[in-house]
């Protein structure tokens, strides 16, 4: 029985690295060589608080990987070994009943492609390891050939940017609109970027770390349109916020950050008639207490985005190809396999790291 190295997860705040099975791909399978996984706020929140339903112990990762083709199934057509692919971490049927309505969420065989994973955590997904295995739903659907001139790191964001792209197109952005956009992780850089192309000519950036807010200015720099920043630990965001907009307020506010208080405040703030996402999951269990008059009264559209589907994954893997948007910057740091314990140590206590890309 061959082996790989992979990190798994065995509770919350536990990881290790381990010689596990190597994975043998059957009918409809891909199987592929890593060369780069990137991390991911979902691996985060999983180290610091557990994901649901979750199962220990497992392979660790949320699969932003990318790679070659090291074996493919039986039935596989198309692709062949060698080749450099990314694959999403999801896919729905795309035939079930749902799916033809374009209700991708409410996929009726989803629940059956959960239990294959929750039944083979030592198998499927995962991130953090020599070799990833894509599952026959996800090769027919969500399965790219990352082009020569594409970086692995680049072609690892695929997942979270999709989930970027989703969010961003349905927060209802106009041509010459002003998109506040709260948090400037790895998602708020995406939102802007995204926004940016729908339309959005000012972006107000806000977070508590100078460097991320760097970030977001490095990024913005070779794109039309303005940007402002805001450190919410040294200034008064609703006050500043309101200075930028004359006091109106953005059409659009995207809550990147994932705190039910942020949440409150984009409300207070987005301007009459506007758009608030609640796009950043939060902490099981927070509340969030709303003003009816206000959102009635200010006819506000509050929404919430959550993951996202093959359109906007499809939509996704040509702005990457076509380098319309600078992933690249959003990749801070680049550290061994053997080094995961260390990244996620820096990823918890650092203000100075976005998204670190693994090399096994």
């Amino acid at each position: 029985m061959e082996k790989m190295k992979a990190a798994l997860i065995y509770g919350v705040g536990k990881i290790g690295l381990e010689m596990v099975e190597k994975p043998t791909p059957r009918e409809g399978e891909v199987l592929i060589k890593v060369e780069t996984a990137t991390t991911c706020g979902t691996d985060v929140k999983t180290y610091v608080r557990g994901y649901l339903d979750d199962v220990f112990p497992r392979l660790f990762g949320h699969g932003e990987v990318a790679g070659t083709i090291a074996a493919i199934g039986d039935k596989v057509k198309g692709w062949k070994v060698g080749q450099r692919v990314v694959a999403h971490n999801t896919a729905p049927c795309m035939t079930c009943e749902n799916c033809i309505a374009h209700e991708y969420q409410g996929c009726l065989r989803m629940p059956e492609f959960n239990k294959l994973v929750k039944e083979n955590p030592l198998r499927y997904f995962g991130s953090y390891q020599e070799y990833y295995l894509v599952p026959e739903h996800i090769v027919k659907v969500n399965l790219f050939e990352i082009p020569d001139d594409v970086e692995y790191e680049v072609a690892c964001q695929l997942e979270p940017f999709s989930c970027a792209v989703n969010g961003s197109c349905i927060s209802n952005v106009e041509l010459g609109d002003t998109v506040a956009i709260i948090g400037c992780g790895p998602q708020g850089l995406y939102h802007m970027q995204v926004t940016g192309l729908l339309g959005a000519t000012t972006h107000i950036m806000v977070d508590v770390s100078d460097y991320r807010l760097g970030i977001a200015k490095k990024i913005h720099a070779s794109r039309p349109g303005k940007i402002y920043t805001i450190n919410a630990a040294k200034e008064n965001v609703e006050e500043k916020m309101k200075e930028l907009t004359g006091g109106l307020g953005p059409e659009v506010i995207i809550e990147a950050a994932g705190f039910g208080e942020t949440d409150e405040q984009a409300v207070r703030m987005v301007k009459k008639m506007g758009t608030v996402n609640f796009y950043a999951g939060a902490k099981p269990g927070t509340k969030v207490t709303l003003d009816q008059n206000m959102i009635h009264y200010r006819q506000i559209n509050i929404i919430g985005t959550n993951h996202t589907n093959p359109f906007y994954v499809h939509k996704a893997w040509r702005l990457i190809t076509s380098h319309a948007v600078d992933l690249k910057s959003i990749v801070t740091h680049r550290m061994k396999l053997d080094d995961i314990q260390k990244a996620f140590d820096i990823l918890l206590t650092s203000k100075e790291a976005e998204k670190i890309a693994i090399i096994p």
